[in-house]
């Protein structure tokens, strides 16, 4: 059962990736469209800001150093290359977990029945002691009624 959730939840981590990838390349999709139209687009980070120009390049200002940098219009794309690589990555973990997965497994259905053909191997030999213990107690208990009435056909003859 543990096996089954497992696997859910990395079909579902695949599943968000892929929605995330989408995601990523339908903003490279509009980035490009407001680029080729001209516009100027302010996009807030953290720390930085980037400002995409008309020209295809993008400027970086720095919140605390105040200095402006240029970055060349293929920001956008490295950023894309990088979540595509960092998703084929995962795809790659993903596959790798999942064959894995499937060798656990195969190895603990060996196991399980290694170990039935154990436990039907131990039965059966509990079996042939209890019946050859039972067969000693028969043979001892007609050798005492044996003595028994020996010693009785002894006592009753003068």
């Amino acid at each position: 059962m543990a096996l089954k959730k497992d696997n859910a939840a990395l079909q579902a981590a695949a599943a968000a990736l892929d929605v995330e990838a989408a995601d990523l390349r339908a903003r490279r999709a509009a980035a490009a469209g407001l680029m080729s139209a001209g516009n100027v687009q302010l996009v807030r980070r953290s720390t930085t800001r980037e400002v995409t120009e008309p020209s295809g390049g993008t400027a970086v200002a720095g919140a605390g150093a105040g200095a402006v940098g240029r970055v060349g219009g293929a920001a956008g794309e490295s950023s894309d290359a990088k979540a595509n690589a960092e998703l084929a990555r995962v795809k790659v973990l993903l596959a790798e977990t999942q064959t894995e997965l499937r060798s656990l497994r195969h190895a603990y259905a060996s196991q399980l029945a290694e170990r039935t053909d154990l436990q039907r191997l131990l039965k059966q030999c509990l079996l042939d002691v209890r019946l050859q213990i039972q067969v000693w107690c028969v043979c001892v208990l007609r050798a005492i009624m044996f003595i028994l009435f020996l010693f009785l056909v002894l006592s009753l003859t003068p």
